[in-house]
């Protein structure tokens, strides 16, 4: 089964998208610098058996939840960004990236006692060849958050909550996510009577009550004690991730085998990709898929139709170079043609 033989309904899907202008979205989580160092491939070295790039420029873009929020605003509607960086020329440089990218960082505070969470990716390519990533360099020390620090990064959240349309909590277990702060989460979300997603690598079983959880297939496994374990159902999986998450939906990715949706009504609805199983670059598709779903609920979108609309909207960055986001046209065009393809 493909993605056009599904029965999807492409001018309520492309209703929902228009949807998404205007919304808010408060996000809070682990703030990473995606710095980017790109060369031309010239010669092997003498001194050892490795390349030697002709440098040609470097760049720094949002990682992690800071790319969420820069896909957040590509689709149309605004991010409110909550998290600390480093007191320091990385930390000024991923500001004016997300600045430029439309997110709102006025609640982005600067810490004197830590360096901004960096990842260094070396990108080779010739004069006839894409660029293609050798090497990654991770200056990602964690960011201690101190007291004070803390109360603030939660009242910022609560100022921004005021005027959300859901929450997207981003957790890579580098100190910006704590209790505290997923209770203040919750809290905002259950006053509001909004959604809160949650993106977490290490804690989805401590973090619960989300009303969606999006982790990939591997870190899944991990969270429903499946490590090393080749022969299992990814049914079998999904439900016991549910019930250690406590979340109301869950969609597991899978590559390129596509995702499934656990809803909170029970059972699992498999969905393949869209498009080729091949891949220019993954970096990043995640925080794409949770800003595109996250959307959709705020959207008013079924769980179903979140999960349809993430992903096409990972389908299409992973067809991208580097760390990237996707834009409401980009989607709005590839749904005409899905509906066009019908006809």
């Amino acid at each position: 089964m493909n993605f056009r033989s599904l029965k999807l309904d492409a001018d309520a899907l492309s209703q929902t998208l228009g949807n998404f202008t205007g919304k808010r979205v408060l996000l809070v989580g682990d703030l990473v610098a995606d710095h980017y160092i790109k060369g031309k491939s010239s010669r092997i070295s003498r001194e050892a058996p490795v390349l030697i790039l002709k440098y040609q420029e470097e760049t720094v873009v949002p990682g992690q939840v800071g790319n969420t929020a820069a896909n957040i605003a590509a689709l149309g509607a605004e991010a409110l960004l909550v998290g600390v960086v480093g007191n320091d020329v990385r930390g000024e440089q991923l500001l004016a990236a997300l600045g430029d990218a439309g997110v709102n960082t006025e609640s982005v505070s600067r810490s004197a006692s830590g360096a901004t969470l960096t990842k260094t990716r070396i990108l080779a390519g010739g004069h006839h060849t894409a660029r293609q990533q050798v090497i990654r360099i991770d200056d990602d020390e964690r960011l201690e958050i101190g007291a004070d620090e803390r109360d603030e990064l939660v009242q910022a959240m609560e100022r921004a909550g005021e005027i959300a349309d859901a929450v997207i909590v981003s957790d890579y277990g580098y100190g910006a996510i704590d209790e505290r702060t997923w209770s203040a989460a919750l809290a905002i979300a259950a006053r509001r009577m909004i959604p809160v997603v949650l993106d977490s690598r290490y804690a989805l079983d401590k973090l619960k009550g989300a009303t969606l959880v999006t982790p990939n297939e591997e870190e899944a496994l991990a969270i429903a004690g499946y490590n090393g374990v080749e022969d299992y159902e990814i049914e079998d999986v999904g439900a016991r991730v549910r019930e250690l998450c406590g979340c109301q939906h869950l969609i597991i990715t899978r590559g390129n085998e596509g995702m499934v949706l656990f809803p909170e009504a029970g059972g699992a609805v498999h969905l393949p990709i869209f498009g080729s199983d091949e891949c220019t670059d993954v970096t990043g598709a995640g925080d794409t898929v949770v800003a595109t779903a996250t959307l959709a609920l705020a959207a008013g979108a079924s769980p179903v139709d979140s999960m349809v609309l993430s992903n096409l909207a990972g389908a299409l960055v992973v067809m991208k170079m580097g760390t990237a986001t996707v834009s409401q046209a980009e989607m709005s065009g590839k749904l005409q043609w899905v509906k066009a393809s019908r006809m």
